[in-house]
């Protein structure tokens, strides 16, 4: 990751892995609580945080979500609920940046899961001085155009996509379809691309080396 940046994301991301050891502190960026959608940007949110908690890496994600039932989980998962899925999105917005902004205030690396709610701790505030990791899983416009967005709503999500992207010391992506899809639509450097196949967490133990093809 520091190979590929520029001097000065190399500098900034040196600092902050000098300044906290092998394990820099972050604060992710998400979209919502697994409880709220069983979706896989959530499921990978709190997967990577729950993997950086056991190797003792400090770790804060936030998120939307129901605060009253998914609080309890703090243990296993270590989200910050900002405010709650079902509410308007210019107040979801607005949240998410305070809220990233108290809780990653000893960050030293921010790490946005979604464009819209990287947008404006990325650009406004103390967090945006940090080095920018992006986990990209998807064209977020291209995605709405299909399932019938406005042309409008498509662009103003391109728009902060490109924003978002653009500022990012480090993308990673779970493929070379991913990768070069950022390069050439979003005109993203190819050298902060990092391509990272994605695991798998078994949630059922299997007897023999294959699955049951009911499951695939």
């Amino acid at each position: 990751m520091i190979a590929n940046a520029d001097p000065v994301e190399r500098s900034l991301l040196r600092d902050a892995l000098q300044s906290a050891g092998a394990l820099p502190s972050s604060v992710h960026l998400g979209l919502e609580t697994p409880r709220t959608r069983s979706g896989g940007l959530n499921h990978y949110l709190s997967e990577l945080c729950r993997a950086l908690r056991v190797m003792g890496a400090p770790v804060e994600a936030v998120v939307t979500g129901d605060k009253g039932s998914d609080v309890s989980s703090r243990e296993s998962f270590p989200f910050a609920v900002s405010t709650s899925a079902q509410a308007p999105i210019v107040w979801r917005i607005f949240r998410m940046w305070t809220t990233a902004i108290r809780v990653g205030r000893e960050s030293n690396v921010v790490d946005c899961h979604f464009a819209l709610s990287g947008f404006l701790p990325t650009h406004i505030g103390p967090l945006r001085r940090l080095p920018l990791v992006v986990h990209f899983q998807g064209p977020w416009a291209d995605e709405s155009a299909l399932v019938g967005a406005s042309w409008v709503s498509c662009w103003v999500k391109r728009q902060i996509e490109r924003s978002v992207y653009g500022r990012a010391t480090s993308i990673v992506v779970l493929s070379r379809a991913f990768g070069r899809l950022l390069v050439e639509r979003y005109g993203v450097d190819p050298w902060t691309v990092n391509i990272l196949p994605p695991g798998v967490t078994s949630l059922i133990p299997f007897c023999c080396d294959r699955a049951p093809s009911s499951l695939i």
